[in-house]
């Protein structure tokens, strides 16, 4: 008789009947469920970054206009995002009021920010008095397999 049912440091995999959970070598076809595929909420990139737009003045404002563009590698479809803004010290999430989060679980959000298969793009809205945004302090973002 079949183990259907593994679970590890790590990992959760159930197999379909007939199937054994420890076959090292088990097709995804024989599997009904298994922590390690991508869509299962797995981490797919991470990390921490700062703004590299030259600062314009102001040091919440760029002359630049492009979005801020994190690369991470494609899972094949768009996978949901989650970034963060870290800097003390301000009035706002973009120029660091301690905290602001922004989700990108439906492609596009308000501020026209967006994620692509392989890459975020974080919008550089026009601010009044000339330029565009310039996100200060840290920037962590997190790509969920989901």
């Amino acid at each position: 008789m079949a183990t259907r049912f593994l679970m590890t440091a790590g990992r959760i995999l159930l197999t379909k009947p007939g199937y054994d959970a420890h076959d090292g070598g088990l097709s995804d076809r024989h599997k009904l469920f298994d922590s390690n595929w991508n869509f299962s909420g797995v981490l797919i990139a991470a990390g921490t970054i700062t703004d590299p737009a030259p600062v314009n003045g102001n040091d919440g404002l760029t002359s630049t206009s492009s979005p801020l563009v994190i690369h991470f590698p494609s899972p094949g479809y768009v996978p949901a995002a989650y970034v963060t803004f870290e800097n003390q010290g301000a009035s706002t999430p973009y120029d660091g009021a301690g905290f602001g989060e922004l989700r990108i679980e439906d492609s596009t959000v308000e501020d026209g920010s967006k994620v692509y298969a392989d890459r975020l793009e974080l919008s550089r809205p026009s601010i009044s008095g000339g330029g565009y945004r310039r996100y200060r302090g840290l920037i962590h973002y997190r790509v969920f397999g989901v």
